[in-house]
């Protein structure tokens, strides 16, 4: 179900290319019901067109628990901001059992590896103290992993609340969030002079500031690219880690990219012509990198 922005906003902002919000909410629920459709009846006027998903069946939104976590973790560069309600930390949290089953196939779900993908996008987690569906220890947990980072996260644990109750997703501190966010930039909010992008799976995985990775060396292993702008000299300093192949995109990329670009003490100019859409990075079989238009 699609909710459109109120009369009063299209009123303010007729021209405006308005963001979305993805509510994605738990197991057992259609978007026609009333607790799916009512759930941001208390806050009428945000800024932004309102998406209330359901799965293939009544129980396949049971993984959506953690669907925000897994969103923002692998489609960074397409979020402006995410607001975690009740939300488990992982899928290997569900049900300990799948994990001795999957492990290697669920390490893209290890979303509390992959948290330094998040930096750059405020973050407001919700959870009540009495839940006993899905434990307060996950936003606990998660808020912390994400303080460590080095990136800035809010977290409101509401007393005596359990898993839902009427209000849960326009309580203050949502409504302020969500206000806060949706008032501001419609794109990534922040360039960083520095980040670290950690990969599980290239093929469940988006940009990250521009960056894309095609390929892993040993797929079931985490991939990490840190990138770093040095300013002394202006040049873009990558250092890898289980990276087969990745692409630079021009239009989405680190800021303004400079002509000099060092991959794992590798020098290239990565002046881009007219036309191009970026540059590929391919390691050799010898370990040397090449870069291509």
């Amino acid at each position: 179900m699609l909710r459109p922005p109120s009369q009063t906003v299209r009123d303010a902002e007729p021209s405006s290319s308005l963001p979305i919000i993805i509510n994605l909410h738990g197991a057992g629920l259609e978007a026609s019901s009333d607790q799916v459709r009512q759930m941001l009846d208390n806050a009428p006027n945000l800024r932004a067109w309102v998406l209330f998903p359901t799965g293939m069946s009544a129980w396949s939104g049971d993984d959506w628990r953690q669907g925000a976590w897994f969103t923002l973790t692998h489609r960074p560069d397409k979020i402006i901001g995410a607001a975690l309600v009740s939300s488990y930390s992982s899928i290997q949290e569900v049900d300990p059992r799948l994990t001795a089953l999957f492990h290697g196939s669920l390490s893209p779900y290890r979303h509390e590896l992959l948290l330094e993908n998040c930096k750059g996008i405020p973050i407001q987690l919700q959870h009540g103290s009495l839940d006993d569906n899905v434990p307060v220890f996950h936003s606990r947990r998660m808020n912390e992993l994400v303080l460590q980072t080095d990136w800035d996260t809010r977290y409101a644990e509401l007393a005596g609340k359990g898993h839902w109750f009427e209000g849960a997703m326009t309580t203050a501190p949502l409504v302020e969030f969500y206000d806060r966010v949706l008032a501001g930039n419609t794109s990534r909010p922040l360039v960083l002079d520095s980040f670290e992008f950690v990969i599980a799976d290239p093929g469940d995985s988006d940009a990250q500031y521009g960056i894309k990775v095609d390929q892993l060396i040993a797929p079931g292993q985490l991939g990490r690219i840190k990138l770093r702008r040095r300013l002394s000299d202006d040049v873009l300093l990558f250092s890898t880690s289980n990276i087969h192949r990745f692409q630079i995109l021009k239009e989405e990329s680190f800021g303004q990219i400079p002509d000099q670009v060092l991959i794992d003490d590798q020098y290239f100019d990565l002046s881009f012509g007219v036309g191009s859409r970026g540059a590929w990075v391919l390691r050799l079989q010898d370990g040397s990198w090449k870069v291509e238009h």
